[in-house]
């Protein structure tokens, strides 16, 4: 069932690209990232899939976290032919990866991209040029391509250029100050609260698996010392066994020597007895 919705998505999707005269080749999907933290499982199984499928397609990653810091995040990676050889068997492990050879580094490769306006949108900025102040230049250029990275339609284009540029006209506060201390806050940094709660969720999943290596260290202690002390017991029974055997084979030896002895006297009698009888005369 949810590969034929994927697939009923993927041709309503390609449908509607192509009614609106847009490129209608699948050549890879989209992921919006926390921090740059891309490679997951589910996100090398996608790919594995659509390269399956497609080995020219690609994953588009974009970080929000980073470009609100004033620098466009977006990156466009794909698995490398030794990984998907490595990942085809679905046999993981030491062995595994010492045979083909992979590091931290050979997993994904990551393509050159080249971002472009939209002529409307060159026209638009040459028309706008004397009317945003030049410290908005970047934020607003980061807006453009963001909406032709991902295909927007341009009457929301011109919706939101409107209203990024009635906020900047009628908003005399709306202010990028360098010496803000308001920003020096810590409660104003989403990303230092989100590296926070991903730290605490990362001690509270070491804490769980130390408590669960000590009760497994402990119950293997106690199968280590039952295990010697029943191998213990087995080596003294061992011991005394052997000691009642030989015990018993002395004994036995000394009662076949004895019966030896008397039959051989036996023997020795009966042999003498005719000799010691005297003729008649």
């Amino acid at each position: 069932k949810k590969k034929k919705k994927k697939k009923a998505y993927k041709d309503d999707m390609l449908k509607l690209m192509a009614e609106t005269r847009d490129d209608s080749n699948l050549v890879g999907w989209y992921r919006s990232v926390n921090h740059g933290l891309y490679l997951e499982e589910n996100t090398i199984a996608f790919q594995y899939t659509y390269q399956l499928e497609n080995p020219s397609s690609i994953c588009i990653i974009y970080d929000p976290f980073s470009t609100t810091k004033g620098r466009l995040s977006v990156k466009a990676i794909r698995l490398t032919d030794q990984f998907m050889k490595f990942f085809e068997g679905r046999q993981y492990g030491p062995s595994k990866i010492a045979q083909f050879g992979l590091t931290s580094k050979q997993v994904v490769e990551e393509l050159p991209l080249k971002l472009h306006n939209h002529h409307l949108v060159h026209a638009f900025l040459f028309e706008m040029q004397h009317k945003i102040p030049m410290k908005y230049g970047l934020l607003f250029l980061f807006v453009c391509l963001f909406v032709c990275l991902f295909s927007l339609s341009m009457s929301f284009v011109n919706k939101l250029l409107y209203i990024h540029i009635y906020v900047l006209i009628n908003d005399d506060d709306v202010m990028f100050h360098s010496c803000s201390f308001e920003k020096l806050h810590q409660t104003h940094e989403y990303q230092l609260l989100d590296t926070l709660r991903q730290l605490s969720n990362a001690i509270d999943d070491f804490d769980i698996q130390t408590n669960t290596f000590r009760t497994y260290h402990s119950k293997s202690m106690y199968n280590k010392m039952a295990r010697e002390e029943l191998l213990q017991k087995h080596v003294c029974y061992y011991h005394l066994l052997e000691e009642q055997t030989k015990s018993n084979t002395t004994q036995h030896n000394t009662v076949l020597y004895c019966e030896l002895i008397c039959l051989l006297n036996c023997c020795n009698h009966r042999r003498r007895k005719p000799n010691s009888e005297k003729p008649v005369d």
